[in-house]
């Protein structure tokens, strides 16, 4: 059969899936009795089409497939098989790192009669050391126990733990790529605040093109579209916490998480979306949604030696922000919360700071009614459930009513609106994204539509220092004012291929 023309199944562009336009394809999988084998990769032609009755033998006869790293993999028909142990020693591969491999596939027949040429297509495959994922079990001993790297080829659902009422927490020890599809726990799976599907135990991890939703709404997997962020009360999506590295490791406690990347994933539905502490992390080309707290929660901590004798050190925390997009939040997308004294302590390696760069979309108008600008999980370290709700309901009435903070005010249709984008704790200790003098020491912007304010601003604030014991130090609050026209109340914005491409900077 002569072969004018022929259209491979998988192409460059079928492989650019999810907010990383990326399809990853790992070196390992499970067999149906869980012994890890050599993963494979079907290269199928969709046209011409096998004429009835032929056997696929016959008709990928007709074709050739080739490898250019033949050493990595080979071809057994039409079947790629990988070659995990070259792949595991290629320099390339080290610690998470991506191979790339191209694909030839030839029809074996000119394209007309004289003619010498053949008809090509090619594609790139994306390929790790690591393991190819479907099920939670398998997700669990391909990370903890094996510790590698995964690709993900499923949704997933994380398990229950063996007591029921919570869900089963991943110990991340190898680099997770989602492929555009979902780890998830289904509402009502979790009745722990800081318990979080993904925990990072690991220094240079990596999370890519992974929607994480820690709170499912209809048992399925699906949370998009959450309209009240309040029920979101329990769990995390994603931890980084320098303890529960230390305490997997064995470590002293003076570890310090580095290289952490989040990149282009959706984390939604979560009491807070990502925990860090004591880490280095950089969240590029994220989508933050739907979450009764806040975004990202910093904790920094000190700890001196009437507490622990054994360590005089600083938990801190360096974040950095590249063209992300954080909408329906009760709380703000980003909250820094000290906890002990830093003074005369911290050093210029040892101190928490905020890069931000491209730009930061903030989609938290917060109707001045209802507004929240102190979690629940931030207050309750302070006072009891009661006091808490006085607190969150005087603090609402001084920002409606502050004149020298009109300007972050907006009215639309008759509802007055503030913008909430971050914040740096103060109350017991210092904000110290700033020096005492107020400096951006440890804060860097590019996003110039962000303004600030600080509680010192509020003249009716010494309100609340009977109620929050040791309220003497000021909050800052960074949000858009009215001078920022192009984010407003009512505005959203819809995943599609031009918004990914704002993600990576291109528009």
């Amino acid at each position: 059969r002569k072969i004018a023309v022929f259209v491979s199944e998988t192409t460059d562009a079928s492989l650019r899936v999810g907010l990383a336009r990326e399809t990853v394809t790992a070196s390992q999988k499970y067999d149906d009795w869980g012994n890890l084998v050599p993963n494979t990769f079907d290269v199928r032609v969709s046209y011409p089409a096998m004429i009835e009755g032929e056997s696929e033998e016959s008709f990928y006869g007709a074709f050739s497939f080739s490898v250019d790293q033949p050493e990595l993999a080979y071809f057994d028909g039409n079947t790629l098989v990988f070659n995990p142990a070259a792949i595991a020693g290629d320099e390339r591969a080290s610690d998470g790192g991506k191979i790339s491999l191209t694909v030839t596939v030839k029809a074996k027949y000119p394209k007309y009669p004289g003619l010498q040429s053949y008809a090509t297509a090619s594609f790139t495959l994306t390929v790790i050391d690591g393991i190819a994922v479907r099920t939670y079990s398998e997700l669990k001993d391909a990370s903890e126990v094996q510790q590698k790297s995964v690709a993900f080829e499923a949704d997933i659902r994380a398990t229950l733990t063996d007591g029921g009422g919570n869900m089963e927490q991943l110990q991340a020890r190898g680099n997770i790529y989602g492929n555009n599809h979902m780890l998830y726990s289904n509402q009502g799976d979790n009745h722990t605040r800081s318990a979080a599907l993904v925990k990072v135990q690991k220094h240079n991890f990596v999370v890519s093109n992974l929607h994480m939703c820690a709170n499912a709404l209809d048992g399925s997997g699906e949370g998009l579209g959450a309209q009240d962020a309040t029920q979101f009360k329990w769990g995390y999506c994603l931890r980084f916490d320098v303890r529960q590295m230390n305490e997997a490791t064995g470590g002293a406690g003076k570890a310090h998480i580095e290289n952490g990347r989040v990149e282009y994933c959706i984390l939604e539905n979560a009491t807070s979306l990502a925990g860090v502490y004591g880490a280095d992390v950089t969240f590029d080309g994220c989508i933050l949604r739907n979450t009764a707290g806040v975004g990202i929660h910093v904790r920094s901590e000190s700890t001196n030696a009437l507490t622990n004798p054994d360590m005089n050190i600083v938990s801190y925390a360096n974040i950095t922000m590249n063209n992300c997009i954080a909408s329906n939040m009760v709380g703000l997308t980003v909250s820094f919360e000290y906890k002990g004294t830093y003074e005369g302590r911290e050093t210029e390696t040892e101190r928490t700071t905020f890069t931000q760069t491209g730009f930061l979309d903030i989609y938290n108008w917060q109707p001045m009614d209802n507004i929240n600008l102190l979690p629940d999980d931030i207050l309750g370290d302070y006072m009891d459930g009661g006091v808490t709700e006085l607190v969150k309901s005087l603090i609402g009435e001084i920002l409606s009513k502050e004149a020298s903070i009109a300007n972050f005010r907006r009215k639309v249709d008759g509802v007055t609106y503030m913008h909430l984008g971050f914040f740096s704790m103060g109350l017991q200790w210092k904000s110290y994204l700033m020096n005492p003098a107020g400096d951006w020491v440890n804060i860097s912007m590019e996003d110039s539509r962000f303004n600030h304010f600080t509680t010192d601003d509020l003249s009716a604030i010494g309100s609340l220092t009977s109620l929050i014991p040791g309220f003497n130090n000021p909050i800052w609050i960074w949000a858009y004012d009215n001078s920022v026209t192009d984010l407003v109340p009512g505005s959203t914005y819809t995943i599609n291929s031009r918004l990914i491409a704002r993600l990576h900077g291109e528009l």
